[in-house]
């Protein structure tokens, strides 16, 4: 979510820059015939997805009046302006590394009696390889000019930074998702081994119990029961499973890795990738079958019992995924949707309606009441 409001305000901190700034130079454009560029906004923003490694984006400018001399115009990269950037924009970017771009030909010309001039490209490359962890910023600025040039309009920011993974979530407070057709959802019979995975933010713990999923009476993971904090995670089977240490903070997005061996009874959970608690036992030798018609997420013995927060990437796998695979680069938000062992995958990222999609075998859920869609951009940065 950070990272919408903070492309948002670098927009509208430059509009209001811009605004201003341009009124008082273009006062005396006509008159002094100045050199400025027209475009409208002075970030241009890219987002870095991991397939597109190559770009062209092109400069320009025009003169007020046509001359009888061409004008000529020339483009460089200016490193300081990193600075001024960071500053304007209470960013923490670092300059573009010079691998990573090329300008052929630096030089627009506005020709005699023309106003625009030609264009000048600045080709992108190698931009698959660049850390998305991390905002790059190339400043392009008008380093001479043969007419003057209205300074608001000299220096064109073009900024990098990593693509969201998730842009919309699902919020199901006073709300529960059922199979559409469970009956179809085979591959979720007489399961062994369980992997549950899902990102999960809880606004608050207001209720004794708040349900994730499962079935009530058979195999379910809820947040709290009587003498339980309302925030712990526990495995409601036979027997009950649950640590100390498995308690959610509200207001705080955390990815909920748990899984389950039948053959061992092993109940191990993760949050963040990092294993809390000890090792509990719970349901040793039984399988799990959740293909039926009380199968709920947020929900259990009845509809106070929702879970109060948002939810993304429910995921059910029939092994135990490893520590390497739960920490591999973006499982948290995204995992291949054919998967060895992923039986069911509700993204949770449809955006409307009321109906939840499985990409992995098509066991669709359906909502109770009507979804709320909430956008966000996840991972969250800070700059």
């Amino acid at each position: 979510m950070k990272l919408t409001k903070y492309i948002t305000s670098v927009a509208m901190l430059l509009a209001a820059a811009s605004v201003t700034s341009c009124q008082d130079d273009y006062e005396n454009v006509a008159d002094n015939n100045m050199v400025f560029d027209t475009a409208t906004d002075f970030v241009n923003i890219n987002v870095l997805d991991g397939k597109a490694d190559e770009m062209t984006r092109t400069l320009g400018v025009r003169v007020a009046q046509p001359q009888a001399e061409p004008v000529y115009v020339t483009y460089g990269v200016v490193d300081s302006k990193i600075d001024e950037y960071n500053a304007a924009y209470a960013a923490e970017a670092i300059i573009l590394p010079a691998d990573n771009y090329s300008i052929p030909d630096p030089v627009a010309v506005v020709e005699s009696g023309a106003i625009e001039s030609s264009r000048v490209s600045i080709e992108f490359k190698g931009l698959a390889e660049l850390n998305t962890d991390f905002v790059y910023v190339l400043p392009v600025s008008v380093v001479n000019s043969t007419v003057p040039v209205v300074n608001s309009t000299a220096t064109t920011y073009y900024v990098f930074r990593g693509a969201a993974l998730i842009n919309v979530v699902t919020d199901v407070t006073k709300n529960y998702l059922e199979f559409v057709n469970p009956g179809n959802a085979t591959q979720l019979s007489g399961l062994r081994e369980i992997t549950v995975e899902c990102l999960v933010f809880p606004d608050s713990f207001d209720n004794l119990i708040q349900t994730l999923l499962g079935i009530e009476g058979s195999f379910l993971l809820r947040l709290g029961d009587a003498g339980l904090p309302p925030n712990q995670l526990q495995l409601a089977a036979s027997p009950n499973a649950t640590d100390a240490a498995w308690k959610f903070d509200a207001g705080k997005w955390t990815f909920l890795t748990f899984t389950w061996d039948s053959a061992t009874g092993e109940v191990n959970v993760y949050f963040n990738g990092v294993k809390k608690g000890a090792t509990q036992k719970s349901h040793t030798g039984r399988s799990v079958s959740w293909n039926a018609s009380n199968f709920y997420i947020g929900k259990s013995y009845d509809d106070a019992r929702d879970f109060q927060g948002k939810m993304s990437e429910f995921r059910v796998w029939n092994r135990v995924l490893t520590p390497d695979e739960i920490n591999e680069r973006n499982h948290f938000y995204t995992v291949e949707p054919d998967a060895p062992g992923l039986v069911a995958y509700w993204k949770m990222n449809e955006g409307q309606g009321n109906l939840i999609h499985d990409y992995a075998n098509g066991y669709d859920l359906t909502s109770h009441n009507p979804l709320t869609w909430i956008s966000v951009s996840l991972p969250e940065k800070d700059k």
